[in-house]
């Protein structure tokens, strides 16, 4: 279902918003109060998940948090040993969030739009929708990365509006929390370090559940690093 209204509906769910950082104080300081300033009519909150950081992340998270009461961290152990870092970090933003619906961004983000949460969430009120895809708008100094980035978006965007989603990204999705709960966490693909939640979509993603939301407000803009030499030669191969 591709949703392109010009208008929101009134009742909207309260929503938790929840980010991975790690070692990205920078990142996050310039992009929290983005996501924290949001102009949302209901209740929702921002939960930062600490992925064992040794910068000043900690710090300026305890700051932050006295002066925007709903955002609120947790963190990864440093002695987690032998699993993905991603999926614990995932496991416990979802387990602490206050709320039902869920919306997954990143530190490198920074919504377009002070109503990005109202698009991003609107979705969920149509009968049976439980995951949104929302587009993300790379930014990257090489016009090559930029292209082929922003252009393999566009494929599994279009599939998911016609068909049913296969992938996704990792800065803008909106899930329901019953969905993981019904894959029983992550224990289908728990071996894997990264994509975790590309493949919570592709297990729990059906043309009558997700929704892709393609109005410019919900969209994010990320900027991405320079391709290194390995990237170049992935790509051509």
């Amino acid at each position: 279902q591709a949703s392109r209204q010009e208008s929101l509906p009134e009742h909207l769910p309260p929503v938790t918003v929840v980010m991975l950082a790690h070692n990205q104080a920078s990142s996050l300081q310039s992009s929290l109060p983005g996501f924290l300033c949001q102009d949302y009519p209901v209740r929702f909150e921002v939960m930062v998940v600490d992925l064992s950081s040794t910068d000043d992340t900690f710090g300026l998270l305890e700051d932050m948090e006295t002066l925007y009461p709903h955002l609120h961290h947790t963190f990864v152990p440093s002695t987690a040993r032998d699993v993905s870092l991603e999926r614990l970090g995932l496991m416990l933003g979802i387990k602490a969030a206050s709320f039902d619906h869920i919306v997954f961004t990143s530190p490198e983000c920074t919504p377009v739009s002070p109503h990005w949460l109202r698009w991003m969430t609107a979705p969920f009120v149509r009968s049976g929708v439980q995951i949104v895809l929302g587009p993300t708008r790379y930014d990257c100094p090489s016009g090559l990365k930029s292209f082929f980035m922003n252009w393999q978006q566009t494929l599994w965007l279009l599939w998911a509006t016609r068909h049913r989603p296969y992938c996704s990204g990792f800065a803008n999705v909106g899930y329901h929390r019953s969905l993981f709960q019904q894959q029983q966490s992550f224990s289908s693909h728990a071996y894997l370090l990264a994509g975790a939640i590309d493949i919570m979509v592709n297990h729990s993603g059906r043309s009558g559940n997700t929704a892709v939301c393609l109005h410019p407000d919900a969209n994010v803009s990320m900027a991405a690093s320079r391709f290194s030499w390995p990237d170049y030669r992935l790509f051509y191969m």
